[in-house]
């Protein structure tokens, strides 16, 4: 009998990790490698951060009711008070302290030992090989590799959760599938795929780490369909999502970007106010973004400096095309004014479709007046609850020329697109919010496309789907027009 996929019965568990309150706390800016991928090289000077300044932060995350301490650096674990921090984590109410690390000091057992009676929950290991040639061409240590599988096998004999985070770039992108399979037989059963990011080492060395995914992608769905039948986790960190089709269970949550943005919150938020560049702000260059995860979120931060500044022209324009009754719900439908000169804006989701087929021929008489909305979702379980799989109904539509929204010509083809706008804007004039803006990203601006969408006629005006529609229904539903 064929194996379960762990990643699509569990999905539930997973929004519930991906949206837990969690505060990154740095300790170090330093660390005892000097992988040639790594994005932090730039912020390492060879400090410690003072305990003072970590016991403030610890205080700040629990202020703002964070339940998971993530202890980071540079390499957390060469900070002094290292035991003192986890043990004042816990003190201040943190359930749970995790630790991102190389875990070269774990392979010490007395100091292991020193950090699960503090209070350690969990440790994540970065491993960049299976081999000591694979992994120390890359951490540029002697002696790494046998120290962080020391210490990875010491942890796996505790009580601690064990996981792992495996950085992709040219180096280990073809042996991915026998990295996995190596620290699966070790007894790890949770991994992060971190797509490597152009910062730091990794883009000073560019020519060595950054790879093609089109060349790569075979090699790491050999990884994936492993994931698919043995029972262990895989998560994708800033990994595009169009190269996940036939494994969107694996597409990282949007919600992680609350965690991206939290270090640079008041740079971002003195960008949108026109206070500060972008370049200051992110250290983005135009010659990086190709390889950058986050460069639609980059662009929408410009967007909304430029919205922000025309904000009074906005306003007025969006007065002076009046309001769309909302038609979200059964009852809604009483609404609805056969004859009347106002427009409706129907959601095609579970509680409206059926009315929707059939009341066609109402729908006919007035289509002009119509628009389908299809709503996106901050969260895949909100999808889940609501949409429907929009080709099949639109295939039982029978009226032509209606005009849509958020929905792309593949599912609707004689539909008429109603250009996306500014609306609901996540700030006021004098008030800017990342965390707000994080949420209005996810709703109104991250789309994404099935790579097959390169060969349709529409693809460079069409936007593709939100990315919770997508995580729900899969990029199988979309059909490019040649």
């Amino acid at each position: 009998m064929e194996q379960k996929n762990f990643q699509k019965i569990y999905w539930r568990n997973r929004e519930k990790t991906a949206t837990e309150n969690r505060h990154w706390i740095r300790l170090t800016r330093v660390c005892n490698n000097n992988c040639i991928f790594c994005l932090d090289k730039d912020e390492q000077d060879g400090t410690i951060i003072p305990f003072s300044k970590i016991e403030e932060e610890l205080k700040k995350g629990r202020e703002q009711n964070c339940v998971r301490a993530i202890l980071s650096g540079g390499e957390p674990t060469l900070h002094p008070d290292y035991v003192k921090i986890i043990k004042k984590a816990k003190e201040e109410g943190y359930s749970w302290v995790q630790t991102v690390s190389n875990g070269r000091m774990f392979a010490y057992q007395d100091f292991l030992r020193d950090c699960i009676r503090a209070g350690l929950n969990e440790i994540t290991f970065t491993i960049p090989g299976h081999n000591r040639k694979l992994f120390e061409t890359q951490t540029r240590a002697e002696g790494s590799y046998r120290q962080t599988l020391n210490g990875l096998i010491n942890a796996l004999r505790t009580s601690l959760i064990v996981s792992s985070d495996i950085v992709i770039n040219k180096f280990t992108y073809k042996y991915l599938f026998e990295i996995i399979k190596f620290y699966v037989n070790l007894g790890v059963r949770e991994f992060d795929l971190l797509q490597v990011t152009p910062y730091g080492n990794a883009w000073y060395y560019k020519d060595k780490v950054l790879y093609d995914l089109n060349k790569a992608f075979p090699y790491l769905k050999k990884a994936f369909d492993y994931a698919a039948k043995v029972d262990f986790f895989i998560w994708t960190n800033r990994f595009p999502p169009q190269f996940l089709e036939g494994y969107e269970e694996l597409i990282q949550d949007p919600h992680k970007l609350y965690a991206e943005v939290k270090g640079r919150k008041e740079d971002f938020e003195k960008v949108i106010k026109g206070e500060m560049e972008m370049k200051k702000a992110a250290g983005c260059y135009p010659e990086r973004c190709p390889y950058c995860f986050w460069q639609n979120f980059a662009k929408t931060v410009v967007e909304l400096r430029d919205i922000r500044r025309n904000l009074d022209k906005i306003k007025f324009s969006e007065k002076s095309r009046g309001r769309k009754n909302m038609i979200k719900q059964k009852k809604d439908f009483k609404k609805i004014k056969f004859g009347n000169a106002g427009e409706y804006e129907i959601f095609v989701n579970k509680q409206t479709e059926d009315w929707i087929i059939k009341n066609q021929q109402k729908i006919k008489e007035m289509k002009g007046k119509i628009v389908f909305t299809q709503e996106n979702h901050l969260l895949l379980s909100e999808s889940v609850e609501n949409d429907i799989n929009l080709r099949d109904f639109f295939q039982k539509i029978k009226v032509k020329g209606i005009r849509i929204k958020n929905i792309p010509l593949c599912f609707y083809p004689s539909g008429k697109l109603v250009e996306r706008g500014a609306e609901n804007l996540a700030f006021l004039k004098n008030e800017v919010n990342i965390y707000k803006i994080v949420g209005w990203y996810i709703v109104n601006r991250y789309y994404t496309k099935s790579l097959r969408c390169k060969k349709c006629r529409h693809n460079r005006t069409c936007l593709g789907m939100q990315i919770n529609y997508i995580r729900n229904f899969g990029y199988k539903l979309m059909k490019p027009i040649k």
